[in-house]
């Protein structure tokens, strides 16, 4: 419809609660929907504060503006009713029951809510809810929830790239190493890996690198204490930068980094413009209009264009098979049909379609080794490599657009911090079958027919 969503979530509400997020994506997925039915043209608003918050709770604030077609006054009293279809005449060319509005009340009553509306007929309408939920965690979320782009807006950029630098990552995730290296191809690099601190400190020691992006959870020897074994043994140059690699980007992650010794800190999944931002900060830029032709053939950098079409550029020169794209594209279609947040993935490798269905493919295969690790770790109660496998897990889940599965992994995870052991047995085989559930249905997306 060509509406602009705009999400307001403040940053200092807690990360973590307890509550039936089942149930309050139910609501606000409807109280968005109706918003977006009927509303032609301008925004629609989605918000979450604090009204009230305690040591032990929070009552969560959450609206959805839009500026519609809004509702009579003599119609407030049906609109939560089902099947009410309010101003019939005006509406006819709008397509549902009118049941959203009931399911939202039904479901705001089971946890001790309801609905409210504000509206002025003709200019827009303001459906909010307020919910007491109990905090499990109180750090901040910080601005984790900034609004995404559609990975489908993409256009082709300006010719740019990082010539000849000098860099490595290290990640003890095959995946993450894999995606962090097609992304810094797409602009012009050829990347090292590591896939441990004791390989860091190796490859340091034999070669100068501009940047590093560390990992901070890894088994072992994590990133923290990898650098300060690189500042004792005087193995990082005074011109090369140490970036932190973390899942975990709350307010004052990038302080507590640098204070641990980091330079800059970079959130996983990588997105795009965040790993440009810190390309161009710390790295000499070349443009020149002399290397045009290579810059698109090799780099094949791209930025996001809310105006661009629908269709998503791929920059493969050595494909030019439109059966395969007819396939990839056919394939791409079913995963959404099975759950996957395409989009979210697609992003995160980068918009390179074959490239994302690779890692979808291998998160898939390595499903049962994935779990057997995981239950292994449970079984011997070792809780400390229990977090840092559901860590991996959550991270490339996320990475592929398995977003169910990275929110459980996450949960688990919080548990494994508070060492909860109870709650990690309660919930891992339910992590199992919803891991086991995707991998199948991934791969009966992608195998043919």
């Amino acid at each position: 419809k060509g509406l602009e969503f705009v999400v307001n979530i403040d940053p200092k509400l807690p990360s973590m609660l307890v509550g039936d997020d089942v149930r309050l994506t139910q609501v606000i997925m409807n109280l968005l929907t109706n918003a977006v039915k009927y509303t032609e043209k301008g925004t629609v608003t989605f918000g979450v504060s604090a009204a009230d918050k305690s040591d032990t709770s929070v009552t969560l604030a959450v609206s959805v503006k839009d500026t519609g077609i809004g509702i009579r006054e003599e119609d407030m009293e049906k609109l939560f009713e089902s099947f009410a279809r309010l101003d019939v005449k005006r509406n006819r060319s709008i397509e549902g029951t009118g049941l959203g509005m009931s399911i939202v009340t039904k479901l705001l009553a089971l946890m001790n809510s309801r609905p409210m509306v504000e509206s002025t007929y003709g200019e827009g309408s303001v459906f909010s809810f307020e919910i007491v939920q109990e905090i499990a965690d109180p750090r901040p979320i910080g601005n984790n929830f900034a609004h995404r782009r559609d990975s489908s807006d993409i256009k082709k950029k300006e010719n740019i790239s990082f010539k000849d630098a000098d860099i490595l990552v290290t990640d003890d995730n095959e995946m993450n190493l894999k995606v962090a290296k097609n992304l810094l191809r797409l602009f012009g690099i050829e990347t090292d890996t590591a896939s441990s601190g004791a390989e860091t400190i190796e490859k340091m020691g034999r070669k100068h690198y501009d940047i590093v992006f560390l990992d901070h959870m890894m088994p072992q020897m994590d990133g923290i204490e990898t650098l300060a074994k690189l500042k004792e043994r005087e193995l990082i140059p005074s011109d090369t930068v140490v970036i932190a690699l973390t899942a975990n980007a709350v307010i004052g992650a990038k302080e507590s980094y640098i204070d641990a010794g980091f330079s800059d800190y970079l959130s996983k999944p990588i997105e795009l413009d965040q790993l440009e931002k810190v390309l161009t900060q710390y790295l000499s830029v070349k443009t020149s209009d002399d290397e045009e032709e290579k810059t698109e053939q090799e780099t094949g950098i791209f930025e996001f264009d809310p105006a661009a079409d629908d269709e998503i550029m791929e920059f493969s020169p050595d494909d030019g098979s439109a059966s395969a794209h007819a396939d990839t594209d056919m394939i791409i279609s079913q995963l959404e049909n099975a759950g996957i947040s395409v989009n979210s993935g697609l992003q995160y490798c980068g918009g390179d379609k074959d490239f994302y269905i690779e890692m979808l493919t291998e998160y898939a295969q390595s499903a049962d080794s994935r779990m057997a690790e995981l239950n292994s770790a449970l079984a011997e109660n070792d809780i400390s490599r229990y977090q840092i496998l559901v860590h991996a897990l959550k991270s490339v889940s996320k990475t592929v657009g398995a977003d169910d599965v990275s929110e459980l992994a996450r949960s688990l995870e919080e548990a494994a911090k508070r060492s909860d052991p109870d709650f990690i047995r309660q919930n891992n085989p339910e992590l199992e079958k919803m891991y086991s559930g995707k991998a199948a249905d991934v791969k009966k997306s992608i195998t043919p027919q």
